[in-house]
């Protein structure tokens, strides 16, 4: 199985997201950690399985809290790029993607 790793900005985006949902419920972060985990796993078995976004950029799906996990493929690793709310400004995440 690839491994997985964060850049910095995306190690950013997954504090924030932890931040904003624990402020507005406890204990709502935690469950934000289960359900991305869970993708991540899926994302290293079949990185193939999600579409592409770019030539060189895929995108995975987090179901219930909707956020975009943008991430590249290189050998054995799988680099992620942005952890991305769709509410959030998408020419910063273009400008991330290129």
């Amino acid at each position: 199985m690839k491994r997985l790793r964060l850049t910095s900005p995306a190690q950013e985006d997954y504090r924030q997201a932890l931040a904003w949902y624990e402020q507005r419920q406890p204990g709502l972060s935690r469950e934000f950690e289960v359900e991305l985990e869970e993708l991540y796993e899926r994302i290293r078995r079949n990185p193939e399985f999600f579409a592409q976004e770019t030539a060189t950029v895929r995108k995975a799906r987090m179901p219930r809290f909707k956020y975009g996990i943008y991430f590249t493929v290189e050998g054995d690793e799988i680099g992620v790029l942005a952890i991305y709310h769709p509410s959030r400004n998408p020419d910063a995440l273009r400008k991330r993607l290129k």
